[in-house]
């Protein structure tokens, strides 16, 4: 995580702001580092929306995605 400016502090709550730049290349150096091409997806996989805490649940009970502005 420090390689790319993060920390595990970053993480413990889901509403601190992540620069997009910096949770790519989190998963780019971390699926270099496994050898593993498809770790964003392995992520993917396990993440469920509710871990962001209120704003995963008010995005998953919208009846539509809300349009950009």
């Amino acid at each position: 995580m420090a390689e790319v400016g993060l920390n595990a502090s970053d993480f413990s709550d889901p509403t601190n702001l992540i620069y997009l730049a910096r949770y790519c290349e989190f998963f780019e150096l971390a699926a270099s580092r496994t050898r593993r091409a498809n770790f964003g997806l392995a992520f993917g996989v396990s993440f469920h929306p509710q871990q962001l805490g209120l704003l995963g649940y008010v995005a998953i009970s919208a009846p539509t995605p809300p349009k950009a502005a």
